[in-house]
């Protein structure tokens, strides 16, 4: 009789201390390409935050009607922002930027997704008579202007992650309402130029007890060699109440919105 082989947990927190390691390792490979320099140095997206916004609702009804994940999302969002951070743009018109935005939720789903919205999906969408031509030379021209050569980890990877070194029944009590926080956080465009290690601990430590809070803290810390709890995730903390507030009152709209 074959019986399945279990780890010991000791083994299985080794695996995961490993993995959560090598994940802050790739993202300080990958934030410090320049695309990614030049976002973090914005204190805030130079594009209009109630276009963004919409965008990022937008996007999240579109995945969902194609059962694409979170991360996906996450992803076709960072895209937009280093485009435009690098593009250094402060006035865009209404055209381009929704050829920007539908052509970057197509390289996203392509990169991290099922791959099943095709560009007459996109063209459906548009309110503004998009064509494929638009969408193809809006592609090239993002992917020269932003790097892509390795795969971006969002907060939802390591809020998966991070969740590992909290005991179960912790992990089990917060974790939709964690991963609901980080998608609240793509929203503002504020948050734009943070890295998502750090918006995935503001998410957590939001939702956590204090009796839980300082052991997860020495863990992570010890975990990514660094101190994560400097006035990055400070301010991303002070942010989430706000946000939950605004979020509350937002409807989500279904299509591409105009620009008044």
């Amino acid at each position: 009789m074959n019986e399945k082989f279990t780890y010991p947990a000791e083994n299985k927190e080794s695996r995961d201390l490993c993995h959560l390691s090598r994940m802050f390792e790739e993202e300080k490979i990958i934030s410090e390409s320049p695309d990614h320099l030049i976002l973090s140095r914005h204190d805030c997206i130079p594009i209009c935050s109630v276009w963004r916004e919409r965008v990022a609702q937008w996007y999240d009804d579109v995945l969902s009607m194609f059962d694409e994940s979170r991360a996906t999302g996450y992803i076709a969002m960072n895209m937009l922002d280093r485009y435009f951070a690098v593009q250094a743009v402060t006035n865009v018109s209404s055209y381009r930027y929704e050829v920007a935005c539908l052509t970057a939720l197509f390289l996203a789903v392509h990169i991290n997704g099922r791959k099943s919205l095709t560009i007459m999906n996109l063209i459906r969408m548009s309110r503004l008579d998009i064509s494929a031509k638009d969408i193809l030379e809006a592609g090239k021209d993002i992917t020269q202007s932003i790097s892509l050569e390795r795969r971006l980890l969002t907060p939802f990877d390591f809020i998966t992650q991070m969740l590992e070194f909290l005991p179960t029944v912790t992990a089990n009590r917060i974790r939709e309402v964690v991963f609901i926080n980080a998608d609240i956080y793509k929203m503002d465009s504020t948050v734009a130029r943070f890295k998502s290690s750090d918006i995935a601990m503001a998410s957590i430590l939001h939702e956590l007890k204090c009796s839980d809070t300082s052991i997860f803290k020495s863990k992570i810390c010890d975990i990514s060699g660094c101190n994560l709890f400097d006035e990055s995730v400070s301010e991303l903390q002070a942010k989430i109440k706000y946000l939950k507030c605004m979020a509350i009152t937002r409807s989500k709209p279904h299509v591409i919105p105009d620009t008044d």
